[in-house]
């Protein structure tokens, strides 16, 4: 294991993927508030009842007007944190092995 981990095709597979999980939960909580400030604004026509946030199920629900709505989703935070995890290390494995097929090719 210590070995798969000191693998640089490896870690490059892991660390983009994990860095696009990020950027996937960052981007869903900016939409989530700029969706919130547009329905603000235009109150009238998209009340601005509430939002929701997080990549690939939403981890933070915020309710207007309803006080006890506000709350964070533990299990999907959870599932969020271990599809990263498995996901990030399936790809690391992916890359690892397509880096040492291309490596070993004879046209390399």
């Amino acid at each position: 294991m210590k070995k798969l981990f000191q693998n640089t095709a490896f870690n490059i597979g892991l660390w983009s993927s994990l860095t696009l999980f990020v950027a996937l939960n960052f981007l869903s909580y900016v939409s989530a508030i700029y969706e919130y400030n547009i329905r603000q604004t235009q109150e009238t026509i998209f009340p601005a009842s509430s939002y929701m946030f997080g990549f690939p199920f939403p981890i933070y629900v915020v309710s207007i007007g309803n006080p006890n709505a506000e709350h964070l989703h533990w299990e999907s935070i959870v599932v969020n944190t271990l599809i990263t995890v498995i996901c990030s290390f399936v790809v690391g494995l992916i890359f690892k092995s397509a880096w040492s097929k291309i490596k070993n090719s004879p046209l390399a």
